[in-house]
């Protein structure tokens, strides 16, 4: 294929394995109570294992460079033999408290919608696995498109709610509660939904293509349908979206739930897992293509 559309072709196998190394890294990191918030294609990296050297001791170091990559490469992946890291976790959140201090996430398109409104939680991670997982099954010329889009935490929010959908009122008070929004934010959060959930009364908010629609999920996949076409024939996928891209946090899905999902579960799945990241997990990895069973520590950088 050509250089501007080979990433459109990366096969349904090949995502699973990638997302499945992605969410066993943020499954652990979870459970040390980090979140990445930093999760999109260029901050996932593949590299390329030699083979040779991982089953020969007397390999020198320099046997085991390969070349490193990441989501937005143009160049075939061969899901066999890589190992998935993630990188840029130097902003990696402690949950110790607010946002107060940090600067807003710019990264719109996979970050999760709390985070412009100074929150975070793991299932925060989990909303951007749902984008990533959305984007690497785009064609390339779906992904001209965001499908999230903003210049303002005012007008990110009113294109998440466009796209999965808009929470009760009640929903959105308990959102801003539980997770320790200011007054600020929780009002700009109840402003924009009555605003959206208004316009689309006034039209046909019993509808399925409405955002104030009931059946929020049902929105959300055809939405998603629309701005994935592939989504059409891979209903393990969509299924799979529909379960992460949700609006209020406590609803998403896990990282042990979305590891045990049809969609990751039923797989040939051949890719490492490593968190890179010094004093983050030095060196965590579990390299499968290792005989022994035992996880092969890259370097970490």
């Amino acid at each position: 294929s050509s250089s501007s559309s080979s990433t459109a072709d990366i096969t349904t196998s090949t995502i699973r394995s990638v997302i499945t190394s992605v969410v066993s890294c943020l499954q652990y990191l979870h459970g040390q109570s980090l979140v990445a918030r930093e999760l999109r294609p260029s901050t996932i990296l593949m590299k390329t294992n030699n083979m040779q050297s991982s089953s020969s001791s007397s390999a020198s170091p320099s046997d085991a460079v390969s070349p490193t990559t990441n989501l937005t490469t143009s160049s075939p992946l061969d899901i066999n033999h890589y190992t998935v890291k993630l990188q840029h976790l130097g902003i990696m959140k402690a949950l110790l408290g607010t946002l107060a201090s940090e600067q807003p996430d710019d990264k719109i398109v996979f970050s999760a919608p709390e985070l412009f409104l100074r929150a975070v939680s793991t299932a925060s991670d989990m909303w951007s696995v749902g984008c990533v997982v959305l984007y690497l099954m785009q064609t390339h010329d779906e992904r001209t498109t965001p499908f999230i889009s903003g210049t303002d935490a005012a007008s990110v929010l009113q294109s998440v709610f466009s796209f999965v959908g808009v929470p009760s009122a009640s929903t959105l008070k308990e959102i801003a509660s539980e997770m320790q929004m200011t007054d600020e934010n929780a009002s700009l959060l109840s402003s924009l939904s009555s605003t959206l959930t208004t316009s689309s009364s006034s039209s046909s908010s019993s509808s399925p293509s409405s955002p104030s629609s009931p059946n929020s999920n049902a929105f959300l996949r055809e939405n998603a349908r629309k701005k994935c076409s592939r989504l059409s024939r891979e209903p393990k996928a969509l299924d799979f979206l529909a379960q992460l891209l949700v609006f209020d946090p406590r609803k998403r899905m896990s990282a042990a739930s979305a590891l045990a999902h049809p969609f990751l579960k039923d797989k040939d799945t051949s890719a490492a897992v490593a968190v890179a990241g010094a004093g983050v997990a030095d060196g965590f990895s579990t390299n499968n293509n290792n005989d022994d069973g035992e996880g092969q520590t890259d370097e970490v950088y």
